[in-house]
């Protein structure tokens, strides 16, 4: 136990090290589907009900178990990226800890016992502990959302150690108890792998290879054949229960959006197998991508390296059947490695290559590597220091890898320049620059994306919102225009091409756009807000007032929508309903400028001069350049005799902004108007 204990706080240190630079990382691609526009697992109270609702809607239809961690992050965290990232560093912590159980447990199991205790355990520490650090891990542990891969894994490693344990145990006649124990963690812990992702579907079949391979001992065993018959069973029935009643329709209908059919596929992945097995053997930072731009295979001679990547793999297999009797490790490498990307890696219409794939079917070739280094070179005071060497050049490689993924825009960047003909790096790098008001570099980005694909409309859409910011509005409205030829029913669009309209003086068209816009996002509360300051411009303050309502149901804590209907109700008399509204945004909000200074209009109606004063005084604390402010302020001032001090005011306001001058009886007192 102390050993144990050793182990998994070294374990959790040198990932707190290695992985402390992305613990604030925001969420990316599908994280944005599975947590931030997922409202299932947004839960406000723990409860089994809102528990039961995360884990069985929404998407991905099947891993509830994932989903339920997410929830829980969120009631804990909200939207903070930090917790969510504590938790996938802490799966991948015990990952390695079951992963160092099970080599140990492997190495143990050897006919000729894989040497002595001490040597076993440090070959099984090593590897456990160069696996955990490989950088090809890094995307599993630090893409949040793939926390399905290594909690998936976290089980099916420790169902397979439980499995074995449990055959240890059962040949203990003293210590039988134990094995019903073992027996039980295997089966949870195999439940919790198929309800975490798909893949652990393969589990029964690896059990099964597992008992052949290390328990076994009588040739024609019945009990075996039996046991092969009824994993073979479990694992079709898992695979029928995941595709449904339609399998071939399913499978067939997940290319209905790719740029590949099924056979094209299938030659790509071969390539794509070998390639990640020469990420294993060298895994440099320039190597690994978020986003690959994997050239597809045509057929099986188109590239040339397929036939050769199929050649290889069908070596593999044949090695794999003869390493089996001769060389155990390696024969389970072989088959753990190819084996757990069956799924994944051939006839499902997925995208053709994801680094975080290989996170469980890495596992046994790094054991085997480190075994056969051990082997090789026997003076341990030679085969140590190189193991360490690979050690510290693989955290080395994994901390600049997690230097590029803690920044989104270094992220996208990294994967605009190793994948530069592809739409989505160029058009996501273009989207976090938007958002860092980069809006010139972000356009260079969105001109990129439009080469390659000029017919998506969301990138026409961004290029106008960018112009939009930018002020170059005939360009903008050019973009919005385009976007909506090309998906009329895009809301945001029309929204923003109401904003150029309202920009440029023409309050009837951008009314029409907003209204258009309402009725295709009926629940965005901005598009109505926009929408009713139009109308307020126009002339028609009932229905802004109506717009203004009816976004405030949809975002009650609006401060801005708070304001603008608090002011203009003020502006029709209703004082109370406006000194409400305006108080409520103060409250929500207590450094808004804006509100405190339509707070201190609306006293400087109602005749409380003093409190007009003090909120004036407050608005230009936090905005000392409002120049009606400092004119209304000064117009209070005066009220109550103060001339000195509105003339201040006056001659302050009138430096920012010359169309604002005192009335002609104030302005006959002020020296500086005279």
């Amino acid at each position: 136990m102390k050993r144990q204990c050793v182990v998994i706080g070294a374990m959790a240190v040198i990932c707190a090290i290695l992985y402390s630079g992305i613990v604030h990382a925001p969420f990316i691609l599908d994280d944005n589907s599975f947590i931030v526009n997922a409202p299932q697992i947004h839960v406000k109270n723990l409860s089994f009900s809102t528990l039961k609702t995360a884990a069985t809607t929404g998407i991905p239809a099947h891993r509830p178990l994932p989903k339920i961690s997410f929830a829980l992050n969120y009631y804990f965290g909200g939207y903070l990226p930090f917790g969510y990232h504590l938790v996938n560093i802490a799966i991948h912590i015990f990952t390695a800890f079951f992963v160092y159980l099970l080599f140990t447990q492997v190495l143990f199991l050897l006919p000729a016992g894989g040497g002595n205790e001490k040597k076993i355990r440090t070959i099984a520490l090593a590897a456990a502990m160069i696996w955990m650090v490989h950088p090809l891990q890094t995307e599993s542990v630090t893409y949040v959302c793939q926390r399905m891969t290594s909690l998936s894994a976290l089980f099916f490693v420790s169902s397979l150690w439980c499995y074995g344990e449990a055959r240890i145990q059962m040949q203990r006649p003293a210590k039988k108890w134990k094995s019903a124990v073992f027996f039980t963690g295997a089966v949870l812990s195999g439940c919790l792998a198929l309800m975490s992702k798909e893949n652990a579907a393969t589990l029964p079949v690896f059990i099964l290879f597992y008992e052949w391979l290390f328990f076994d001992r009588v040739k024609g065993n019945r009990r075996l054949w039996i046991s092969a018959a009824a994993c073979m069973i479990v694992f079709s029935g898992i695979a029928l229960f995941y595709l449904g009643p339609h399998p071939i329709a399913r499978i067939t209908g997940s290319y209905a959006n790719r740029m590949f059919d099924l056979s094209q596929r299938l030659f790509t992945e071969a390539r794509i197998v070998i390639y990640y097995i020469g990420l294993i053997f060298f895994a440099y930072p320039s190597r690994l991508n978020l986003d690959y731009a994997y050239p597809v295979s045509t057929s099986i001679l188109n590239p040339p390296t397929t036939v050769l990547s199929i050649t290889a793999i069908c070596a593999l297999v044949v090695l794999g059947i003869y390493a089996a009797r001769k060389d155990k490790i390696l024969g389970l490498a072989i088959f753990w490695f190819l084996g757990n990307l069956i799924i994944e890696s051939s006839f499902v219409g997925l995208e053709l290559v994801f680094e975080h794939r290989t996170y469980l079917p890495s596992m046994f070739l790094v054991l085997w590597i480190i075994r056969e280094l051990a082997g090789k070179i026997r003076d341990k005071r030679v085969w140590i220091p190189v193991v360490c060497a690979v050690f510290i050049l693989f955290s080395i490689f994994t901390y600049q890898r997690n230097k590029v993924w803690a920044d989104p825009v270094s992220l996208w960047a990294d994967c605009v320049k190793k994948s530069p003909g592809k739409v989505r790096p160029n058009f996501n790098l273009g989207c976090f620059l938007e958002k860092r008001r980069d809006y010139i570099s972000a356009l260079g980005y969105f001109a990129a994306a439009n080469r390659i694909k000029p017919d998506f409309d969301q990138t026409h859409y961004h290029m106008g919102y960018c112009l939009g910011r930018l002020k170059r509005y005939p360009g903008a409205e050019k973009e919005f225009m385009r976007a909506l030829a090309l998906n009329p029913k895009n809301a945001d669009a029309r929204n923003n091409l109401g904003n150029v309209f309202a920009e440029t003086g023409r309050p009837e068209a951008a009314t029409a756009e907003y209204k258009k816009a309402v009725i295709l996002s009926p629940k965005d509360a901005s598009i109505r807000i926009n929408l009713a300051g139009v109308l307020a411009d126009i002339g028609k303050p009932d229905e802004a007032v109506f717009q203004y309502q009816k976004a405030l149901l949809l975002a009650p804590e609006n401060v801005g929508a708070l304001n603008d209907l608090g002011y203009l109700l003020l502006q029709q008399g209703l004082t109370d309903e406006a000194r409400h509204l305006l108080e409520k945004a103060v409250l929500i909000d207590p450094a808004n400028g804006a509100a405190h200074a339509r707070l201190g209009d609306l006293f400087q109606k109602t005749g409380d001069t003093g409190s007009a004063i003090r909120h004036y005084n407050r608005a230009l604390l936090l905005n000392p350049i409002d120049a009606q402010t400092l004119y209304n302020l000064g117009i209070a001032y005066y009220k109550l005799g103060r001339l000195d001090d509105a003339c201040g005011k006056f001659e302050h306001a009138h430096a920012l902004a010359p169309g604002l001058v005192p009335p002609a009886v104030v302005r006959n007192q002020c020296e500086k108007f005279r």
